[in-house]
C-alpha cells in the first residue's frame, strides 16, 4: 500500500458539538420562569431539573403539535372546554324527548324484500 507523500497518517476531525441547548433563567412572568421557581418545580416532580425540563419540553410539544385542530380553533375562535358528567346529565335532562314511533335498530338493518 503505497502511502501519499506529504498526506498525515492522522486523521483529525473536529470534535462534535453536543446537542445542548444553553437556557438563561430570568424572573417571574407569563412567559418566563427564574430558576428558583424551575427548581421547585423540579423538586415537587422528583425529578433533577435536566428530567424536569425534559419533561416540560415534551409536555408543550404534546399540547401544541400533537392537539388536533378543529375549525372554531383555525378561525381563531376561543375553544370551549369538555362538559361534565353533571352538565351532560342536566342538558339530556331537559332537552326535549322524541316523539313518534321508536323504530328497533334491527328494523334498520335487514334486508327488505
Amino acid at each position: 500500500m503505497a502511502r501519499n507523500p506529504g498526506k498525515s497518517e492522522h486523521r483529525t476531525t473536529k470534535p462534535r458539538k453536543p446537542n445542548a441547548l444553553l437556557l438563561t433563567f430570568k424572573e417571574d412572568t407569563i412567559t418566563t420562569v427564574s430558576r428558583r421557581t424551575f427548581s421547585v418545580v423540579a423538586q415537587k416532580l422528583g425529578f433533577n431539573e435536566t428530567q424536569a425540563a425534559h419533561y416540560a419540553f415534551a409536555r408543550l410539544r404534546d399540547e401544541i403539535l400533537r392537539r388536533p385542530r378543529t375549525a372554531a380553533a383555525d378561525a381563531g375562535e376561543e375553544e370551549y372546554p369538555p362538559l361534565t358528567a353533571e352538565q351532560l346529565l342536566k342538558i339530556r335532562g331537559t332537552a326535549r324527548k322524541p316523539r313518534g314511533k321508536l323504530v328497533k335498530r334491527e328494523s334498520l338493518s335487514q334486508d327488505r324484500r
